[in-house]
Formats: C-alpha cells, structure tokens, sequence
C-alpha cells in the first residue's frame, strides 16, 4: 500500500474559504461524508466502521462520526433530499474514487454540492484506480491513464493536491482488505493531528479498554468468591442450629426457688389484700348493704357504692 502525505499543509483557498470552513466545522454534526459507487460498497462499508471504531474510548459509542447513505439515510425524505442534508451537516468529504465512481451520476451530483457550498481542501481522495498522474502543464490529472477522477474535478486544482492511493485494496468481500493505514492516514487528518499520534492515541485507547476489561473481570471473579463463601458460612450456621436442642417454652420450664418465693409472696399481698377490703366495708357500708350483700353476692357491693 502506497500512500501520499496528507499531513503536509494544504493550499490556502483565501479569507472567505477558512471561514466557511471554521463554520462549518463548529455547527457540523458528522466528521464525514462517504461519497463512493456501489460497486465500492464493500470498501465503503469496512471504511465507515473501521473510521467510527478507530481510537475509541473505552466510554463512547464511536471516534468519528461518518455519513454513509445506507447507515444514515432518513426514510421519510427524499434521496437527495436527504443527502444534500448530510452534506450540510459534514465537515469532510470523503471520495472513493474509481472508474465505477468517475461514471456515477451521484458521486458527480455530491461532488457539484461540495464545491458549490464547500471548500476543494475538505476533499479527501481514496484512490482505487491503477495509476495517479499528474499533468503539471494541464494542471490536472492525466485524463488518458486516470479514468477515476469525476467530471465535476476536472479543472479544480490549482496544483497537485494530496490523494490517498491504495491499489492492493481490491473491492472484494470474500478477502480481507487492509485498512488499517488507510484509516490512521484518513483519522489524523480528520482530527488535525500528525499520524504517529493517531496512532499512539489508538493502542493507548486500545491498552486502557483491555485494562479496564481485566479489572471487570477480576471484580466478578472476587465477588463470586465471596458469595460463594458467603452462602456456605450460611449453611454451615443453619446446620449447626439444627443440631442443637431446642428449649421448652416457659410454661413448662421446672419450677425453681426463686420463681416458688414469688408466687408465695403474690399469693400472701393478695390475702392480705383482701383482708384490708373486707375491714374497710364493715368499717364503711352500713349494715343494711352488708345484709343486701349476703344474699346477693359480689353484686350487692357495687349497687351500695352506686347509692
């Protein structure tokens, strides 16, 4: 795999193009825009997900944030009303570029939009095609060897812009395609960083997920452990209260002393009790109630008290 240096400065296209892209860049909702024929769907494909999961921390659902028509096409707008609303909401533009895509009516029609509202510089060329020549007289590519360049190119460039050539990857789905210096070169240049940092920030993000998994790992190991121990500490207490005898309740526990000397002392304050009560009625009911009281019992009393 060959690739041309992106992280070179790009030409500066003047005052008013750096500010349209400074504001584009800070009300933008997606890092990219896939734009590529369907014979490159395989490539597109592997691209989209191989950008979203490169460098991404251990907390986030994606690094970059890519706009490709079958993931993020809207079913209640129109196609190209729904891509012209991607294109507004991207930062890059992202062309695969191959012989398919130069004759693709789409690709063509993406590319108008960008140069129209956007700047050539957010253009990031994936090159497919077998040769990249530039005419340094013409000011273009070779239009005889480089059948992948789109009409909507033709002319644009005022020198030799900064293209992507990878050949090797042929657009196969059977084989496993190398892309990973392809998406490091794409991801640097997206987050405004050198390469070797892109790819230092993917293994350090890389080595934190799996340290972070290990210690996952090791927490449920140890809290297995513990509950384990726990419920055989539980059951080896359970058991050991089984085996022991079991206490009568009170009402038949043997009688002892001292429980003997306190009824005995209960009893006596209650016959003294009554002692005290029946000198206090014939000291306080007259007679006639204690007659009427003879006869009637316990009732008598509480009819005398009540007159």
């Amino acid at each position: 795999m060959t690739t041309t240096d992106l992280e070179a400065p790009r030409r500066s296209r003047g005052l008013r193009d750096s500010l349209r892209s400074r504001r584009q860049s800070r009300y933008a909702d997606y890092d990219a825009f896939v734009s590529y024929s369907r014979v490159d769907v395989d490539l597109a494909v592997r691209l989209h997900r191989s950008l979203e999961r490169f460098a991404k921390p251990w907390n986030r659902v994606r690094s970059l944030k890519i706009y490709r028509d079958m993931s993020s096409l809207s079913p209640e707008a129109g196609l190209w009303t729904a891509l012209e609303r991607g294109l507004e909401r991207s930062t890059w533009f992202i062309l695969i570029a191959s012989p398919e895509s130069a004759r693709s009516r789409w690709v063509d029609r993406e590319l108008s939009w960008w140069l129209e509202h956007r700047s050539i510089d957010r253009i990031l060329m994936v090159v497919t095609g077998d040769e990249v020549t530039w005419d340094e007289e013409a000011k273009d590519f070779d239009a005889q060897r480089c059948d992948w360049v789109p009409p909507a190119l033709r002319g644009r460039f005022d020198q030799e812009p900064a293209v992507i050539h990878v050949p090797s990857l042929q657009r196969s789905a059977k084989e496993e395609l190398p892309i990973e210096e392809l998406t490091g070169t794409l991801f640097s240049v997206i987050r405004g960083i050198p390469k070797d940092e892109a790819f230092a920030e993917a293994v350090r993000h890389h080595r934190r997920t799996i340290r972070l998994a290990r210690a996952g790992v090791v927490s449920l190991v140890v809290l297995l452990v513990v509950a384990v121990v726990a419920g055989l500490v539980a059951r080896s207490q359970r058991n050991t209260a089984a085996d022991r005898p079991r206490w009568p309740s009170p009402d038949n526990w043997p009688p002892s002393p001292r429980r003997s000397l306190t009824r005995t002392w209960t009893s006596r304050c209650s016959s003294q009790s009554q002692r005290f009560a029946a000198t206090a009625t014939r000291r306080l009911v007259p007679r006639s109630c204690r007659r009427r009281w003879r006869v009637l019992g316990s009732s008598a009393t509480s009819t005398c008290l009540l007159r």
